[in-house]
């Protein structure tokens, strides 16, 4: 009677964790409170997982600086370079401007949303190329073609904790607007250890019960 117990307590939290084991969380950057702010980095908190964001060229040997533009709607973050540069994200001058974004801890990237150059979802000719923890994963991806609205889904499920994002050439001009991501809820991890702990103890009783026989 101890043992089914056991597994009755046992086994539904091991099938409930398995079925709410993953949370999706969004970052919304289209409205941002800071109008037209230049900073070294940019962090936002969302249901406990902080992202930040720095900006660089392609390959981090040189250190650029996040723009934040919420002047026009809907806003992005873009970057900032110097030398009259513009606030997006693009390739001008001679530079592969990146956004490198950091998580506090290891994620699935669900999707990323961008604005156009203009601040609409109008994207010509707009590619990028993306990073998982400096990996290239792809290349001279099409945002217009895959977007609907600024929402890019990706096909293809990336897990990392550092992303980049990289516009190559001068017409490649755009903001990021929002990250979605998808992480694993603690409550559900704490369910199924418990419930696979309820199911060890069972087999323990049964080797002990055993042994004294």
């Amino acid at each position: 009677m101890e043992k089914i117990k056991h597994l009755l307590i046992g086994l539904p939290l091991v099938l409930s964790a398995g079925i709410t084991n993953a949370a999706l969380i969004n970052y919304d950057f289209t409205d941002l409170q800071n109008n037209n702010s230049i900073v070294d980095v940019w962090k936002k908190s969302v249901s406990g997982v902080t992202l930040n964001i720095t900006a660089s060229n392609r390959d981090q040997s040189e250190t650029h600086k996040v723009y934040l533009d919420g002047d026009l709607k809907p806003g992005g973050i873009g970057v900032y370079t110097g030398n009259k540069d513009s606030d997006d994200l693009d390739g001008g001058g001679g530079i592969s401007e990146r956004l490198n974004i950091t998580f506090d801890k290891k994620v699935e990237l669900v999707a990323l949303r961008f604005t156009d150059g203009d601040h609409d979802y109008m994207f010509d000719n707009d590619d990028m190329d993306f990073y998982v923890d400096d990996i290239k994963v792809l290349d001279n991806f099409d945002i217009e073609s895959h977007d609907t609205f600024g929402h890019v889904t990706f096909s293809s499920s990336w897990f990392g904790s550092q992303f980049g994002i990289v516009a190559d050439y001068p017409d490649d001009t755009f903001y990021l607007s929002g990250i979605t991501i998808e992480v694993s809820e603690p409550g559900s991890l704490a369910l199924l250890c418990l419930g696979l702990a309820s199911i060890a103890a069972v087999k323990r009783k049964k080797i002990v019960a055993t042994q004294r026989n």
